[in-house]
């Protein structure tokens, strides 16, 4: 090897020629480590180096596994260690992406149809550019689409390490996979477990760490999606690798950040400065008539302040029962001069409580207490004998924000919006905060200790245990998408619903089956993440608006009526009424639904809580609907005559949920 190097050097050599400049003629570059531990050390001619300038002979270094302190980097020139220069960072034995600006070096990616037997699975025909893995700034991103995504990544360990990788995985449409290998191209034993990363709720960022064996790791994310559209993309925000050689070169910083010299990182610009790639310092927006968020690259342009710029919100109610009407600019305040804050408005009184609360010592609106309900958010009153609280959460007057609830707001990088808004009350409704950039998670929590009924399966059917309803509107004119999520210690974290752009004002319901410890959430996001354009829309007055949330049958909160009891002579107090009955508001007993209708709710009250079944069945249990096999509609037929003990299948053009129907 050493003969070679230096037949190589003295072939290109001159004894006359001039010395040969770093940059322009030459760069240094180390050769792969040889049997006895070592390298080289060799000066490579650029496609511009001149002919007449000697090139020196290869350096010898010694050792391949050490490594440089964090915010030092290993200096080829001199062959030592020397600190990293202001603007870039090190972190010694190991490396980390988090600038997506463009693809990384040693980064490869792939994308190719995905072919499959599934029924309506897409042809062959795919263009594939548009979907893969791509660079989009702050995240390497995968939109899902018709098509397999690969990005590989080769490095190469001096000793043990650790992968360490950031991702967000929303999208249930989307396979997502991971692996390791060696050098051998054998599976690493340790990334066997983590071959199929978890799945995250909306907004939320998990780690992964993988443990890498010395010598050459190739590290391989792929993504395959099974449906056409291609919805959220999957995001790495950040890879970092230790254990492996000393770096040659510091890496610089990222846009909206800075470091001084010898740094192991890159800090964020504070508020109101910005700063582009590699910068040393951040420089200050002129306050008059520009800001910036924290850790931000440009000054945006303050506008002129208009009404959206603050919303109103009520003072708490004083002793007499009384509040007024104030207003309060949207945080943080980014606009300037225009309209000024309207007056206090003159007092009025207070608006009720909503139903199941009354006002509490201090005017504060709180639950009633137990075996009491308040139907009009006034005072609370005892239930009367034999009747029970209905106990549930009617939020629909918006006051405050109920104890139970939270508000929050996250960037799509997992930071906190730096003090801004997530959601605040308005009255008559919930609204999402505004002035947020393109993507950010705006979150409204409520928790629910628990549910009053067991559940089960009763005739194969699942009992409820309670019922999430809520009403809200979408005022979007740009992208904006809106989730709906419970979330609980045993089943962990589901999306229940979503909806994307401008919805006119709706009710949707959600039936809870298992009795847990819930808590269910609210998500707004402006934009989608697949053309992010990181606050392209910050001055948009796109909002979400939740009017009521009601959750039946908890173990706690108020009741806003009380129920009558069937009557049992040998039960104490109120016992739910057996399958397929109701409580006859009348009677108060225990009565079977009517023949062709069932109920599913235990606690059920009224013959109206018994639903007709649908076309060509009927039910005489009040639990299940049985088809007779004769059906009168179109196709009309009657089987009635096949024999019960044997199967079979056919195919008819439409029948009550499936092509394909068994008797």
């Amino acid at each position: 090897m050493r003969l070679l190097l230096l037949l190589l050097v003295g072939l290109l050599a001159d004894s006359t020629s001039a010395e040969c400049a770093l940059g322009s003629d030459y760069k240094f570059e180390l050769t792969p480590c040889d049997p006895e531990g070592g390298r080289w050390r060799v000066q490579v001619p650029t496609s511009s180096a001149s002919h007449s300038c000697t090139l020196e002979q290869p350096r010898r270094v010694d050792s391949c596994e050490s490594s440089c302190e964090a915010g030092q980097f290993f200096d080829l020139s001199t062959l030592s260690c020397g600190a990293c220069p202001p603007g870039s960072y090190s972190m010694g034995g190991a490396v980390l992406f988090d600038n997506w600006d463009t693809l990384p070096q040693g980064f490869h990616t792939q994308v190719e149809s995905f072919q499959s037997s599934f029924i309506g699975r897409f042809g062959t025909g795919v263009n594939c550019t548009a979907f893969g893995w791509q660079a989009k700034g702050d995240f390497l991103a995968s939109v899902g689409g018709p098509c397999a995504a690969t990005v590989t990544l080769s490095v190469r360990l001096a000793r043990v390490g650790n992968l360490s990788y950031v991702y967000q995985y929303s999208n249930r449409d989307v396979i997502f996979d991971f692996e390791a290998q060696n050098e051998q191209c054998q599976s690493v034993a340790d990334a066997k477990e983590f071959r199929w990363p978890s799945v995250t709720a909306e907004g939320e960022w998990r780690r992964q760490v993988v443990q890498l064996k010395p010598g050459n790791n190739l590290l391989q994310w792929k993504t395959i999606g099974m449906e056409t559209y291609p919805g959220k993309p999957i995001l790495i925000k950040s890879i970092e690798i230790s254990g492996t050689t000393r770096a040659t070169s510091c890496s610089p910083c990222r846009n909206g950040t800075f470091s001084a010299e010898g740094s192991r990182q890159c800090q964020e610009c504070p508020e109101n400065h910005f700063s582009s790639r590699g910068a040393s310092s951040c420089q200050p927006c002129n306050p008059e008539t520009e800001f910036a968020p924290k850790g931000f690259s440009r000054c945006i342009k303050r506008h002129a302040c208009t009404s959206k710029d603050f919303y109103e919100t009520r003072s708490p109610c004083d002793a007499n029962n009384q509040t007024r009407a104030e207003y309060r600019w949207l945080e943080p305040k980014i606009c300037m001069a225009g309209v000024s804050l309207p007056p206090v408005g003159p007092s009025r009184p207070c608006l009720p409580c909503n139903p199941g609360m009354s006002p509490g010592p201090d005017a504060s609106c709180q639950f009633c207490p137990a075996e009491h309900f308040s139907d009009d958010g006034g005072p609370c009153k005892p239930c009367p004998p034999n009747t029970t609280p209905n106990y549930g959460y009617v939020f629909q007057r918006w006051a405050q924000l109920p104890a139970s609830m939270s508000s929050s707001c996250r960037q799509q990088d997992g930071s906190e919006c730096g003090g801004m808004t997530g959601w605040h009350v308005a009255g008559t409704h919930v609204q999402s905060g505004q002035h947020h950039a393109d993507g950010a998670y705006l979150l409204l929590s409520l928790n629910v200790p628990g549910f009053r009924s067991k559940g089960g399966v009763v005739g194969g059917r699942r009992l409820e245990v309670g019922r999430v309803s809520f009403t809200f509107e979408l005022d979007c004119k740009a992208k904006c998408e809106f989730v709906f999520m419970q979330a609980s210690d045993r089943r962990g974290v589901n999306l229940v619903q979503s909806w994307s752009g401008a919805t006119f004002k709706r009710e949707f319901s959600h039936s809870v089956y298992a009795n847990d410890s819930y808590t269910f959430s609210w998500a707004f996001q402006k934009a989608s993440l697949t053309d992010y354009d990181v606050f392209s829309n910050l001055l948009d007055t796109d909002v979400a608006r939740i009017f009521s949330i009601n959750v039946t049958n908890t173990i706690d909160g108020g009741a806003s009526v009380c129920l009558a009891c069937h009557q049992e002579t040998d039960e104490v107090g109120c016992i739910p009424c057996p399958p397929g009955h109701f409580v006859d508001s009348n009677t108060t007993q225990c009565t079977q639904c009517p023949p062709g209708t069932t109920v599913s709710n235990p606690l059920a009250y009224g013959i109206e809580s018994c639903q007709p079944c649908g076309p060509g069945l009927s039910s005489t249990d009040g639990v299940t609907c049985t088809s007779d096999c004769v059906f009168a509609g179109e196709p009309s037929f009657d089987l009635s005559a096949l024999a019960h003990e044997y199967v079979h299948q056919f195919t008819l053009p439409s029948l009550f949920f499936s092509n394909l129907f068994s008797i």
